[in-house]
């Protein structure tokens, strides 16, 4: 939400100010949630009686454990390089063709992740009150019928 809002704000300014008030940003939310953190290994410890404070290796996990990693992380990627570029290009067509301001960008780009956080949740929603066959169906039937030419 940052990205969209207060950096675009701060470049107008310098390209040394949108970096100082991202990592003042960074450092804020470090600052909040240090607590976190230690509590989070606290609690490793604590559940986990085997817990050496050691990290844990690849070499660690099973073959279908890997697998489902591999698939998982190969999703994610795919799906990065899907709608990153465009959206990227999408704001930049907005400022520099369509003459419209950093601000007004930032405020696309914005609305884009608050519709991309909206709908995954309710893609996690809906798969716990539709049976997921009838929503991979939906999903396929409307990507399908999309890109039709």
């Amino acid at each position: 939400m940052l990205s969209g809002t207060l950096l675009p704000v701060l470049i107008y300014h310098s390209l040394v100010s949108a970096w100082l008030g991202m990592g003042i940003v960074a450092l804020i939310a470090t600052m909040l949630t240090w607590n976190a953190w230690i509590a989070s290994d606290t609690w490793q410890k604590s559940e986990n009686s085997s817990y050496k404070g050691e990290a844990l290796s690849f070499k660690d996990l099973s073959k279908p454990q890997m697998m489902t990693l591999g698939l998982i992380l190969s999703a994610y990627t795919f799906n990065a390089i899907g709608y990153l570029p465009h959206t990227l290009f999408w704001v930049d067509y907005i400022v520099r063709e369509l003459k419209m301001s950093f601000v007004s960008g930032g405020l696309y780009w914005a609305t884009f992740g608050i519709g991309a956080m909206i709908g995954a949740i309710l893609t996690g929603l809906l798969s716990h009150s539709v049976w997921a066959e009838r929503q991979c169906a939906f999903i396929i039937g409307t990507v399908h019928s999309t890109y039709q030419p």
